[in-house]
């Protein structure tokens, strides 16, 4: 047999045996459809139970996933005072609403059950503490010295009890606070859980009772399919090494990007091609996302300066030997505000910020931790510096003075401690505060040193 001839012969094999293929599937294929056919109604049994349990499962998880989403959102207001976040947790209560809704949905599947009625406690538990979150965004209001008007009236409308009457700024924040961190707080949020827990396994337990029942059912009628299934799986080979190639490895070259925390190759079938796009859409968003909530956890959306939260962490860390810190206060800014108006206010501490960051080193951290306090945490400084500081509180106060830029003129007092100090108390910020101090009872409009 000549090579021509050969590879005809061949050919009519390969035809003659994928139409052979094709043939024996197709009768398979009635064949398995006739015995498919008793199994349905178990199957249908199985699949029903299964899609209850899921839903059910959702709506579970919904209300501990609201119930996180609020407790979230009203403790970082708390700690920031950025109204977004009322915003955020005022459309959750009334406009999209899970935990509601995973009630609702739940009522149409197990009403009367001690599975909805876990999910009723937890729900009941998270109206009560959002009572408790509402008092601590009305503490928020006052401490920040936000505009009421600004709230939903749910929050407008909460009277301060009177032992949060007379206290300052700090110590309505620290109350504020305080009310989402106490033993109080938590004590609902595990209540929470605890019931969402319960419902969860109470839907476990129903649903395995029932799937076990009808699992048994169409154990015996798959058996009795498994002949037909082992032959379709010859003509299944086919379409395995199309998936292969369109799918598993796009899938796994895709997975070895996420796992690099790459963007997704956008290669193989239509839909993995889609399944690409979508994911990288989603990364670059979530990339941008993360690093603008780093950004404004750190830092005052004012000035841009670091801010309290950050203050804090650097004090933390540089309250140490190497490490100065300065505190400037504006002299008198609240008759700048009641004189000229909030939005003047607001330039002069624009200008503040940008007086200071030009002063001081690119390695030194400045924060604005109040309505008008600033902090400068200067490394590397002992008191051997004095000179030099007090030469940059000159300079700093001399631009401050200065209205020609079209805001008003301000002076500044300002404490320093060094951390080679004489006498210290252990605490380089009260020290530095103890110095800004006598300045203020002396008149203000200086610097002093500890």
């Amino acid at each position: 047999m000549d090579k021509h001839t050969d590879e005809r012969v061949r050919g009519v094999s390969l035809n003659k045996l994928h139409i052979v293929m094709m043939v024996v599937a197709c009768l398979l294929a009635v064949l398995l459809f006739l015995a498919t056919a008793r199994t349905m109604t178990a199957y249908s049994d199985l699949a029903t139970a299964t899609e209850k349990y899921i839903a059910c499962r959702q709506d579970a998880s919904d209300m501990q996933e609201g119930s996180d989403y609020l407790t979230d959102k009203v403790r970082s207001f708390a700690v920031t005072g950025d109204l977004e976040y009322v915003r955020k947790f005022d459309e959750e209560v009334n406009v999209t609403k899970r935990r509601d809704r995973a009630i609702e949905n739940l009522e149409a599947f197990l009403a009367g059950t001690d599975t909805y009625e876990y999910l009723r406690e937890a729900l009941r538990l998270s109206n009560e503490l959002i009572e408790r979150e509402y008092l601590s965004m009305r503490l928020g209001a006052e401490a920040y010295g936000l505009d009421l008007a600004a709230f939903p009236e749910a929050i407008r409308t909460v009277k301060l009890p009177e032992q949060y009457r007379g206290m300052d700024a700090e110590e309505l924040r620290e109350n504020s606070i305080s009310l989402l961190f106490d033993e109080v707080y938590q004590d609902y949020k595990n209540r929470i859980r605890e019931n969402v827990s319960k419902c969860t396994v109470e839907l476990i337990e129903t649903t395995q009772g029932e799937q076990v029942l009808t699992s048994k059912n169409l154990l015996q009628l798959l058996r009795r399919q498994r002949i037909f299934i082992l032959l379709l799986l010859v003509c299944e080979i086919a379409a395995i090494l199309l998936t292969i190639f369109l799918a598993i490895w796009p899938l796994r070259a895709g997975i070895r990007a996420i796992r690099n925390k790459e963007t997704f190759p956008v290669t193989g079938a239509e839909e993995i091609r889609y399944l690409a796009e979508a994911y990288n859409h989603a990364f670059e968003e979530s990339q941008r996302s993360h690093e603008q909530l780093s950004y404004e956890a750190a830092h005052d959306p004012l000035t841009g300066l670091y801010n309290r939260s950050m203050f804090d962490k650097i004090r933390e860390e540089n309250d140490a030997d190497g490490t100065a810190l300065i505190i400037v206060d504006v002299d008198y800014f609240k008759s700048v505000n009641d004189t000229y108006g909030h939005e003047m206010g607001d330039r002069v501490l624009k200008k503040m910020a940008r007086v200071l960051t030009a002063a001081f080193r690119s390695e030194d951290c400045i924060c604005r931790i109040g309505g008008d306090e600033f902090v400068v945490f200067m490394r590397n400084a002992g008191k051997e510096l004095t000179g030099l500081v007090r030469g940059k509180y000159e300079r700093i106060r001399d631009q401050l003075g200065d209205d020609s830029d079209g805001i008003v003129g301000v002076t500044i007092s300002v404490g320093v401690a060094f951390p080679d100090r004489e006498n210290p108390t252990g605490d380089l910020y009260k020290d530095a505060d103890a110095a800004l101090y006598r300045v203020k009872d002396a008149g203000r409009n200086g610097c002093a040193f500890y």
